[in-house]
């Protein structure tokens, strides 16, 4: 109800009613949140990402990775994802060790969502990271 509720806001251009109720949302959620509600994590991830606000999106996702067990919900994965490759873009120096997050991410989206695209992904990171052995495992 939330999300749907976030999402019209949104839609009337009310940035911070959605983050206000997506918030209230996930402070009511408790510590056991469904699939449907780990939707509101991501949606909020998103929004923060948009703004720019990148430490409080990774705090969301950190947050809903906590709640969830270590089981996050594919949306949950995916907002971590696009956090990771933002990361990856702004980095300097030193990438090996985003990369090597974001093949594990795409492994475990690959793994809820049996879509190859995730696995090319994940050979994608692991070419530009110099394992052209584990790239090829992916890429078979």
């Amino acid at each position: 109800m939330r999300n749907a509720l976030a999402a019209a806001l949104m839609a009337q251009g009310d940035t911070q009613a959605a983050i206000r109720n997506l918030e209230e949302g996930i402070r009511l959620d408790g510590t056991n949140p469904s699939h449907r509600n780990q939707l509101m994590y991501a949606n909020l991830a998103a929004i923060y990402q948009q703004q720019k606000k990148r430490k409080k999106a990774k705090k969301i996702i950190a947050l809903a990775f906590k709640r969830a067990g270590g089981n996050p919900s594919h949306q949950v994965l995916a907002a971590h994802a696009s956090l990771l490759e933002g990361k990856l873009s702004r980095a300097k120096t030193d990438n090996r060790s985003i990369r090597q997050q974001l093949i594990a991410t795409y492994e475990a989206l690959y793994a809820k969502r049996h879509d190859p695209f995730y696995l090319y992904l994940a050979g994608k990171h692991a070419l530009a990271a110099g394992d052209r052995a584990r790239a090829h495992d992916y890429f078979d």
